[in-house]
């Protein structure tokens, strides 16, 4: 199929490293959309396997393969973004899929509300069954203000903090010079690009449709490094909020971030660094915050006490609150 690169409605950005076995059918997915106008730019991030030979034997023009060093995830990405020709650009992991409509349907409702963002519903899919985030009903959001924003719509987890299940326009992109960060500095690249893109946005489109398939591995998400993890989530939040310059947004994500990060400790509960971080000064400060930001008795209540325990009673009590989280 023969498409001109001045008629690219969304350009597809897959970062790949080493997934020789689960590419082919990610890019099937891709080339078998019922929007036509499109590229798919497979940004192979250094893979030693034969990923680039898989890419290779598809012979769609729309396909583009760019070989670079191992960077890391989010450094691929912007690379995918500084190449895009489309007005919209969406992002796929290599080793997922998506519904043949995707980024039509997505495509669509952008280009009638002119929209900076349009996010789709996720099928997580893994063996014991399937289950779809978030709960949404379709709903245009024009934001006048980042704060509302952030409290209805990302605190409540409605604005999900992945990037795959969305199409952003590459206009905003540009203009606002949001880029994803290196995912070798900054654990959870995706999240960090999340928050950042909060209060930049302006108009966005939720659609309550699951048209993106993430395949959930039998690995779990915290057995990995756990403690480097919790660690380098510290770090991106101090960073996000040294960056973020709107006051009442910088005042919700410290409540995300008390949240987020007890959920870490929870993981590592009785290792010596999840003591540390109970006895941080920021993680204090998070718990205040989110206290004052959600408002209710059940958040003060918990706030007060966990603030106030000792360590080994906070190691209890998140044993009991968090552990379903992970």
């Amino acid at each position: 199929m023969v498409i001109s690169m001045n008629n690219v409605k969304v350009s597809i950005v897959v970062p790949v490293y080493n997934r020789e076995k689960e590419i082919a059918g990610c890019i099937k997915s891709l080339i078998n959309q019922t929007l036509k106008e499109l590229e798919i730019i497979v940004i192979d991030d250094g893979s030693t396997d034969n990923t680039s030979a898989v890419v290779e034997s598809f012979s769609d023009n729309r396909i583009k393969l760019i070989r670079t060093e191992n960077r890391g995830q989010g450094l691929a990405r912007n690379t995918g973004i500084e190449e895009a020709k489309g007005e919209y650009i969406g992002f796929v992991d290599s080793d997922d899929d998506v519904s043949p409509v995707m980024y039509e349907k997505m495509y669509n409702n952008a280009i009638k509300y002119n929209a900076d963002m349009v996010q789709c519903a996720t099928a997580f899919i893994k063996s014991s069954g399937t289950t779809i985030k978030p709960k949404l009903e379709n709903e245009f959001v024009d934001i006048s203000d980042s704060y509302d924003y952030v409290k209805k719509f990302y605190c409540t987890r409605k604005h999900t903090n992945g990037p795959c299940n969305k199409i952003i326009s590459t206009q905003f992109l540009h203009e606002t010079g949001l880029r994803f960060p290196d995912s070798k500095i900054f654990y959870c690249e995706d999240l960090m690009f999340n928050l950042y893109m909060l209060e930049k946005l302006r108009c966005v489109y939720l659609m309550e449709d699951a048209f993106y398939n993430y395949n959930i591995s039998e690995e779990g998400h915290f057995l990995s490094e756990p403690e480097k993890k919790l660690l380098a989530t510290c770090d991106l939040y101090k960073q996000v909020l040294e960056t973020v310059k709107d006051k009442r947004v910088k005042k919700a994500i410290k409540s995300i971030a008390a949240d987020h990060i007890l959920v870490f400790v929870t993981s590592v509960a009785d290792t010596q660094t999840a003591t540390n971080v109970l006895k941080l000064p920021a993680l204090k400060n998070y718990l205040i915050n989110m206290m004052l930001f959600e408002k209710t008795l059940r958040h003060t209540l918990f706030s007060v006490i966990f603030i106030l325990a000792p360590v080994s009673l906070k190691k209890v009590i998140l044993k009991k609150v968090y552990t379903r989280y992970i």
